[in-house]
């Protein structure tokens, strides 16, 4: 699970490699959740006779195309301002935790501080909800039952698992000022609300 944290200094150099990076993650979110999304309907339809299309007007459609781009955009706009290399290690980290194998508090392998940049002064976790936006629009757009509900089951598990594990981690490590940044910015889906406070720049030690 990629973890959402947002530590650099300053916003890094965009090499050619970096964007390299960031297009193989973004494509790996793309292609994994068509991938899931497929599964899950041909489960519903072949397994349990579950109807796995419903009637959409057609002028909603391209709402549902505009949803899906915009989740590609934010997930491409969060490497931006963070190298893919810096997501997969802290992602790693948290997944072990996760299933109790370090401590909380402990930064492990995390040296960079908290700075909200690029997407993150909207949403705290705008690769999650890239995701999400990119699976409900192909759901409207081609009146998938299968999309639309993986939309759903991807929500509940940030909302309710997988987010709460990553921001009690985070207060642990910046302690107050996280806790004001989760004040001021929306957890899941941006509406509207900016950052506006300073760069968290507490240091930590491998």
């Amino acid at each position: 699970m990629p973890r959402e944290d947002i530590g650099l200094k300053v916003k890094p150099e965009v090499s050619s490699e970096v964007l390299l990076l960031g297009a193989t993650f973004v494509a790996s979110v793309v292609f994994g959740s068509l991938i899931l999304a497929y599964v899950l309907d041909y489960l519903l339809n072949n397994l349990f006779g579950v109807r796995t299309t419903i009637d959409i007007t057609y002028y909603v459609r391209p709402v549902g195309l505009f949803s899906s781009g915009t989740g590609i955009a934010f997930l491409l706009w969060v490497f931006r301002h963070r190298n893919p290399r810096d997501v997969f290690i802290s992602s790693c980290l948290t997944i072990k935790k996760f299933f109790r194998e370090g401590l909380i508090e402990e930064p492990l392998g995390r040296t960079e501080p908290f700075t909200p940049l690029g997407p993150h002064r909207f949403v705290r976790n705008p690769m999650y909800f890239g995701a999400v936006a990119f699976a409900y629009g192909l759901g409207v757009a081609f009146e998938s039952v299968a999309f639309l509900l993986w939309g759903v089951l991807m929500t509940l598990w940030f909302w309710f698992v997988w987010i709460p594990f990553e921001e009690k981690e985070l207060f642990l490590l910046f302690g107050e000022q996280y806790r004001e940044y989760q004040k001021q910015v929306p957890k899941l889906f941006p509406y509207g609300r900016i950052y506006g406070g300073t760069a968290i720049t507490k240091q930590m030690e491998p």
